[in-house]
């Protein structure tokens, strides 16, 4: 694939290079070529360094940052073009490849010349000498290098290699049936009547749909993520909402009629022996205690007691907040049964009887370009930088952005693509990723680029993308990750955003988050596509009003899922591994308030733990939530939460330095002092 790459003035006479992606050269025909010859360059190289005799951080960290840097170029923009676009033949390639990719890293990360040559700076009296960066790296490798079995015996190590293997395949299995299920489940719909109460847009989009599968008349129905969530909180047929919510909490499992050959149950299982298994042979009890060797929290004990905390907290509350949906059921629809299908559409209807406001009359307030002018203002107030669109920039399909992001000097940080509406073959859900790493080259800097996407509405044909409130907050959330990249000031990959504890990372978004409540931030944002009137006072008032609406069920709903993914890693009896969903059953008794499909296999479609890097730590939402509850106080105590000394203080200590040195180290040096929990609990409106 080939690049584009300019220059730009920094700050004492650096070089900086924004390098992007030709997205119309990207071919799969050699591409596997390209990756094991790329691949057999990193092993000689490996190979020759470790042949030295002294080592310092130049001489070995360097050249090996240069070759990550040129296999990220490689296999970067294919992963995410597979994500985003996926074909048969990226998909073969890119099955293909992570198995190479895996491989090559355990074994780069079992080779014992290379540790060697790690722990030889780390004793060595140049160690004292190196930055804290520099420093962070060599510790944070030496750790590696343990977790990954560099100190197993030869057997031992040849079973981890087989595993993480095996780990690599089934993670991608996992995720591709449940785009195939996204992509062939579902069903017409004739008679427009039947889709009364959802809004016109998602209509137009199920009418495209029927097309598309060779359909003149109708509608089509089905679980992609632009879709499924508007039938059920707005659809005012019952049954419509049962067939599509069944589907939805069934995906991936046998229980999904004529899906039954993308059911990831044994999947699901065999992850969980695996994972187990890894970890004992690296001489950790459990997978969960594996995976918090590099992450904040210190110990299972300290993650189980913080979750039940929360769920000891909010269960009370949240059963409340599902008495009055009950009540309201009775009255306002008749049901004298609150199922699984109901929920969202009887909550959407009681936030409007109660607030008079719901998510699809802010739709039309919301529209792409407003959107991110409202945040490219707030970033500006907050932390000085500026944002400019830039046109004519190659991408993967049309419809994507490009930004440049410039800061208070007017010196440009690096850049981030935006991609948001759902397509077939696309994974849902919204996530940040690295398109290209911020890095010290001899030549000067090369400039951070990220790619942001989300799963969207389709547009009407010449329209913008119009967001509910909720997708606003999506845009935000994901816009603080791309800060994370893009702003931070670190000189090597190893220390990048993508480095912090992983339990942290979603602090810089979930604080974003907070000003999507604040009126004159959706006075920018809001104008009406229609009308061009700016959104009202009395709908903001309204908004901000409704902001803890069933804050408490959707709490417990975070810990069912968060509970559910530690317990069944921290709790895994090898000699008698339970049945994965009697697992969730338990927690669900205990933390669950709303009603539950009997046959609900959500499980089987939780791509987050088992094809993402949320594993025995989905817990991080909570954990890092914490952290953003305790710094938005920080604007909250000096009365202003667009202070600019606040923000720029943030900006410092923890945007710019990324994964540099320790969270918690970071946190103190903004905050003074270590996290409490009470902010938290505060924003949950648990805590007065």
């Amino acid at each position: 694939m080939q690049y584009t790459t300019e220059t730009h003035k920094g700050k004492n006479g650096k070089v900086l290079f924004l390098t992007l992606p030709v997205w119309e050269t990207l071919t799969t025909e050699t591409m596997i070529a390209d990756l094991e010859a790329l691949l057999a360059e990193g092993r000689a190289l490996v190979e020759q360094l470790v042949k030295n005799n002294t080592h310092t951080f130049d001489s070995l960290v360097l050249p090996l940052e240069e070759h990550a840097n040129r296999l990220h170029l490689l296999w970067s923009p294919v992963n995410h073009l597979n994500a985003v676009a996926q074909t048969d033949a990226l998909r073969e390639v890119c099955t293909k490849g992570a198995q190479l990719i895996a491989e090559y890293e355990t074994e780069m990360g079992q080779h014992e010349g290379l540790s060697r040559a790690y722990q030889s700076i780390k004793e060595s009296s140049l160690y004292g000498m190196l930055t804290l960066p520099q420093k962070k790296i060599i510790d944070d490798t030496c750790r590696d290098f343990v977790l990954s079995g560099v100190l197993l015996p030869p057997e031992s190590k040849e079973r981890v290699r087989a595993i993480n293997a095996e780990l690599t395949t089934l993670s991608d299995t996992f995720g591709n049936h449940l785009k195939d299920v996204d992509e062939k489940w579902g069903f017409l719909v004739s008679d427009i009547a039947v889709l009364e109460g959802i809004p016109e847009v998602v209509i137009q989009e199920l009418s495209e749909d029927a097309k598309t599968r060779g359909y003149q008349e109708g509608f089509w129905a089905s679980i992609k993520a632009s879709v499924a969530p508007v039938i059920l909180a707005n659809a005012t047929n019952r049954e419509l909402r049962k067939k599509v919510s069944t589907a939805w909490v069934t995906a991936g499992s046998a229980e999904l009629s004529g899906m039954e050959e993308y059911d990831n149950a044994k999947i699901v299982a065999q992850m969980l022996k695996l994972r187990h298994e890894k970890a004992q042979l690296l001489g950790f009890d459990n997978y969960a205690v594996y995976s918090l060797a590099q992450k904040m929290a210190g110990s299972t004990d300290i993650v189980f007691a913080f979750l039940n905390q929360l769920a000891e907290k909010g269960i009370a509350p949240a059963r409340l907040e599902f008495e009055k949906l009950a009540v309201f059921a009775k009255e306002k629809f008749g049901y004298e049964v609150l199922e699984s299908w109901d929920t969202a559409f009887v909550a959407e209807a009681l936030r409007k009887e109660t607030y008079a406001i719901s998510q699809e009359e802010l739709r039309p307030y919301f529209t792409e370009t407003k959107v991110f002018q409202g945040f490219f203002e707030l970033l500006n107030k907050i932390y000085g930088v500026t944002v400019h669109e830039r046109k004519e920039v190659s991408a993967w399909i049309s419809g994507v952005r490009f930004y440049e992001v410039y800061d208070k000097e007017g010196v440009l940080r690096g850049g981030f693509y935006v991609d948001l509406i759902a397509r077939a073959k696309k994974n849902g859900g919204a996530w940040v990723d690295v398109c290209i790493p911020r890095r010290l080259t001899n030549e000067g800097i090369q400039l951070p680029v990220a790619y942001l996407n989300c799963n969207f509405t389709k547009p009407a044909a010449g329209e913008e993308c119009a967001m509910t409130h909720a997708e606003v907050e999506t845009v935000f959330h994901e816009g603080g990750h791309v800060l994370h990249h893009v702003l931070g000031l670190t000189e090597y990959m190893g220390v990048g955003m993508m480095s912090v504890e992983w339990d942290a990372v979603e602090c810089p978004s979930q604080l974003m988050e907070n000003w999507c409540f604040d009126t004159s931030v959706l006075k920018v944002m809001g104008v009406h596509n229609k009308t061009g009137e700016v959104i009202p006072d009395v709908l903001c008032e309204r908004l901000i009003r409704a902001k803890r609406y069933n804050a408490a069920i959707a709490l417990m709903r975070q810990l069912e899922l968060a509970l559910s993914d530690f317990t069944l890693h921290a709790m895994y009896n090898p000699l008698a591994p339970e049945n994965p969903m009697d697992v969730v059953s338990t927690i669900r008794r205990r933390v669950r308030v709303t009603p539950v499909y009997e046959h609900d296999r959500y499980l089987m479609g939780f791509s987050h733990i088992f094809d993402g890097s949320y594993s025995a730590g989905y817990y991080s939402y909570k954990w890092a939530e914490v952290l953003s509850a305790d710094i938005f106080e920080a604007y909250l105590e000096v009365g202003n939460i667009f202070d600019h000394a606040v923000g720029l203080r943030f900006l410092n200590e923890v945007l710019e330095v990324g994964s540099a040195r320790p969270m918690m180290e970071s946190f103190c040096a903004f905050r003074g002092r270590e996290p409490k929990v009470d902010a938290l609990l505060r924003s949950e409106g648990l805590l007065q």
